[in-house]
């Protein structure tokens, strides 16, 4: 179900995808995460990392392992890794993994639950939690303006 969607998305025109990564890949990231306290990367998004180590499409940000420099609009979409590093002092986010964005929100893998949530960017309440990553990715799919 994830891959039809996914390859719904990256047909549209505008959509930014990033070729997938390598499994040495994954477990030099979850390597450099673990070092800096953040819990590895959940299996079902690793799988999604080996298909597309990135994918940037109206508004949605979907994280790999390295950054990804968009010269022409002069913007650089993180690497999991990165953002992380980024919001690290803010407790909240503590047993929690940035994997992407959305306008206003942020895309999180919560440790303690082990389930994906959609959590607003300004007061941090989550908005909604999922189970699976496959959830999550068709919660917000209706949202993307998609031409078939």
């Amino acid at each position: 179900m994830l891959n039809k969607s996914l390859e719904k998305i990256c047909k549209q025109s505008g959509c930014i995808t990033f070729g997938g990564c390598s499994a040495e890949d994954i477990t030099n990231t979850n390597n450099d995460l673990q070092k800096n306290g953040f819990c590895p990367l959940p299996a079902e998004y690793a799988e999604f990392l080996k298909i597309y180590n990135g994918i940037i499409y109206d508004g949605l940000e979907l994280l790999g392992t390295i950054p990804h420099k968009r010269s022409v609009k002069n913007y650089t979409l993180s690497s999991i890794l990165n953002i992380n590093l980024r919001y690290a002092r803010i407790d909240y986010f503590s047993q929690k993994l940035i994997l992407g964005e959305l306008p206003e929100s942020f895309l999180i893998f919560d440790m303690e639950t082990s389930g994906y949530e959609i959590v607003d960017r300004l007061n941090l309440d989550s908005r909604r939690t999922f189970n699976t990553f496959n959830e999550l990715f068709n919660i917000i799919l209706p949202f993307l303006v998609i031409k078939d």
